[in-house]
């Protein structure tokens, strides 16, 4: 089995794993407010069913609600509504906020560079007037753009560009792709599900305004947010 559908499957029963116990207790948390009739493994087979479900591209979300919606009106016996409802609907609420909680501690700062060179650093200015001076006889010359198949622009489109943390050579994109959140680190391969299969994303270089990275192989640049 090659090394990287492994490090998929590590990854997605890491997710699986963390999403099961996120909505074991908050679904505890809410049938216990209420009052509610419960067992623990009926709890925690409603929890790894929608889990699991939760997990399928694009259609994986609604198809979990409604079934942890029935699984919870049958082992609380309480009624479909309010209770069942308002006890599904809560516990994905709160999963959201935990999520968005975790999603803003790790993209960082997003706020643009406006740093200044400061004594000693060379600038633009510098670099005009030593050219006029003779100084540099070999300016660099601008790289040709890379030529991009339409394969990678096409897998491109299957990628939203959430947000950059720039921190050197740890700096990383945040990614949404089938209604999953990734984080690419600079120059290492992240395996990322979309609806057309899986993409081998690599982030090489981060601009004011763009993000450069290979995907299957191939270069791409994307605009930031």
């Amino acid at each position: 089995m090659p090394s990287e559908l492994i490090g998929l499957l590590i990854g997605l029963l890491i997710a699986f794993v963390a999403h099961t116990v996120l909505l074991t207790v908050a679904l505890w948390v809410m049938i216990k407010l209420q009052g509610l009739n419960y067992n623990f493994l009926g709890l925690l087979g409603s929890a790894v069913l929608g889990g699991g479900l939760d997990m399928i591209p694009f259609v994986g979300h609604p198809l979990a609600v409604v079934t942890l919606y029935f699984c919870i009106w049958k082992m609380t016996q309480a009624s479909m509504f309010p209770d069942a409802a308002f006890t599904v609907v809560v516990a994905y609420a709160l999963m959201f906020a935990f999520n968005m909680l975790v999603l803003t501690a790790l993209m960082g700062d997003l706020r643009p560079d406006l740093h200044h060179p400061r004594a000693g650093e060379p600038d633009d200015s510098t670099n005009v007037m030593l050219e006029s001076a003779g100084v540099i006889t070999n300016p660099p010359v601008a790289a040709k753009p890379a030529v991009v198949s339409k394969a990678a622009t096409q897998a491109a489109k299957d990628l939203a560009i959430k947000g950059v943390t720039r921190n050197g050579d740890s700096s990383s994109v945040a990614i949404l792709a089938g209604g999953k959140n990734y984080f690419a680190s600079l120059n290492k391969v992240t395996l990322i599900q979309t609806g057309d299969g899986v993409l081998s994303v690599r982030p090489t270089a981060l601009g004011d305004k763009t993000v450069t990275m290979e995907i299957n192989g191939e270069p791409v640049t994307l605009p930031l947010p």
